[in-house]
């Protein structure tokens, strides 16, 4: 559902025929590929290395959606590359900022610890604890 609402206002369309939601129109939708790529890496527990705001990181993404300003961005499991702070760690990464992403085989990294609510995805698409785990 929520990928046919980004279709459909990155169209101009908008959803069942009622105004979209705010949230999801305060920004344009990234590059499509992108999200398409993110997305299917979380389905296959493929790891992720891009450039993020210049810098390169290389990633486990777990859930993707809308964050709380509308923009679509990824909570993902940083386990090596660069970053402003320690690593490894979770990251939420806006998906305008990441460039030159691929897929690849490798160890799924799951993070260290869950110890608080996440806040980065208000507006969850596909989050693998929920919908990947169930089917196993």
């Amino acid at each position: 559902m929520f990928s046919r609402v980004v279709a459909d206002v990155k169209q101009g369309d908008t959803p069942g025929g009622r105004s979209p939601p705010s949230a999801v129109t305060r920004q344009p939708p990234c590059n499509r590929a992108t999200y398409v790529l993110l997305r299917n890496a979380i389905l296959g527990e493929q790891q992720v290395p891009c450039f993020y705001k210049g810098q390169h990181r290389e990633l486990c993404p777990h859930i993707i959606g809308l964050n709380k300003d509308g923009e679509e961005a990824v909570l993902a499991w940083q386990f090596a590359g660069r970053s402003s702070g320690p690593l490894p760690q979770w990251r939420c990464l806006r998906l305008a900022n990441v460039r030159n992403a691929r897929a690849r085989a490798g160890q799924w990294f799951e993070g260290g610890s869950h110890r608080s609510e996440q806040t980065c995805i208000t507006a969850i698409d596909l989050d693998i604890n929920v919908h990947v785990r169930m089917r196993r």
